[in-house]
This record gives structure tokens, sequence and C-alpha cells, in this order.
């Protein structure tokens, strides 16, 4: 079979496993209608065994069946060994910033750095050139307006403290201007930091840092 013919497959599998989902749980929702309780029941029940089945062939074959994921980020983890990319922010001293992940709003902060992990080592050194200068401009505009005591990001100006929170909390560095460094950042660093989470209850702060890349680049 060509690679063609395999991924047309692959769609019409997953395009089946998702067809499944909805026609059964329409078949629940004509049930519930029509005041049927025995076959709602039934056909609840199917609905909820089909769900559990299709989700446990997506991890297992480790393939996502829309809207079904295989959850490989969590599949992955299988040594002590953990890191994460890490974006900062340097001044004309040379000092290194973190960065409040708001400035990068509406880019979602879990994404942008497993992108900057993975991604962002495979592209060629002018892409990574303007993938960063973006980002740099973004942390300076952020920079700017958290020195003048406004929340960096722009979600919250929609509904304000009604704005659903991150799938995944982050501390929120820059909640005061005097939290926020005083000097632009004249370049932006990312590097891939790591550590060893058996060896780290013994001795916190162990962690390593390998330059993914930075721009500017220096001289």
């Amino acid at each position: 079979m060509s690679s063609g013919s395999l991924a047309v497959v692959k769609n019409l599998v997953k395009a089946a496993g998702w067809a499944g989902f909805v026609v059964l749980g329409l078949l629940v929702v004509l049930a519930e209608r029509r005041r049927l309780a025995s076959r709602r029941l039934r056909l609840t029940n199917l609905l909820l065994i089909y769900a559990v089945a299709i989700s446990f062939t997506a991890g297992l074959s480790q393939r996502d069946l829309w809207p079904f994921s295989a959850w490989s980020m969590m599949a992955d983890v299988r040594s002590p060994i953990l890191g994460h990319a890490r974006a900062l922010g340097v001044d004309a001293d040379g000092r290194e910033h973190p960065i409040d992940y708001r400035v990068w709003q509406p880019l979602q902060w879990e994404e942008l750095i497993a992108w900057l992990g993975i991604e962002l080592p495979e592209l060629t050194p002018a892409e990574k050139d303007s993938a960063l200068s973006y980002l740099l401009t973004r942390a300076n505009a952020g920079r700017v307006e958290a020195r003048q005591g406004k929340r960096p990001g722009y979600l919250h100006r929609f509904l304000g403290p009604l704005e659903a929170p991150e799938h995944m909390l982050h501390p929120k560095l820059w909640r005061h201007p005097d939290q926020v460094p005083s000097q632009p950042f004249v370049a932006l660093r990312v590097v891939w930091e790591s550590w060893n989470a058996d060896s780290g209850r013994r001795e916190p702060g162990q962690v390593r840092r390998r330059l993914i890349h930075e721009f500017p680049r220096p001289e």
C-alpha cells in the first residue's frame, strides 16, 4: 500500500471513530426526547463503552482519533530525566530575566514552550532568528505595559475577571511595576533546562542548561 493510500485509510478510520461517537450520542438524545427510558439507558451504556474503547485504542496505538487523543506527551515520560524549554529576556548588561507568560497571548504557554523545545531546533538559522525576533518584540511590548501598571497580554480585556484560567496555572511574574525589569530586552535566549527527578529530591537546584538559540546571535 502506498503512503498516500495508507493516509486515506487512516483518515477514514479516524472519521469512522468520530462518526460512531456522534451517531450514538444523537441516538441517546432521540431516546430521551421520545421518553424511551429503557432504550435510553441501553444506548447511554453503549455510548460510554464505545468512548472508553476508542480512548484505549487511541492511547495504545499512540494515534490521535479525534476527538480522542493519544496524549503522547504523557506517554513519553519514561525516565527520571525531565526538562522543558525556557525563554529568557537579556538586558544590555547581560542579565537574564524570566518573562511573564501573559506577554505571549494569544499563544498558549504550554504549546509555545513545547514548540520552542521540539520544533525550533529543527528550523534553519534564518527561521530561528525570525521566530525569536517576533517573540522578542512581544516580550518588550508586554514589559512596557507591565511597567506602566497594566496587565500584560490582552485576553483579560474581553472578559476581565470572568476569563477562563490556563490549562496549567503559571505564576504571574509581573503583578506590579516594581517586579518588571527596568531595562528593555536586547536579546531573547531560549534554553533547554533539565534535571533528574530522583536525585533532585536529594540535591535540589541541580539544573542543567543547554542553549537552543539566541536572537540576536552573540557575536
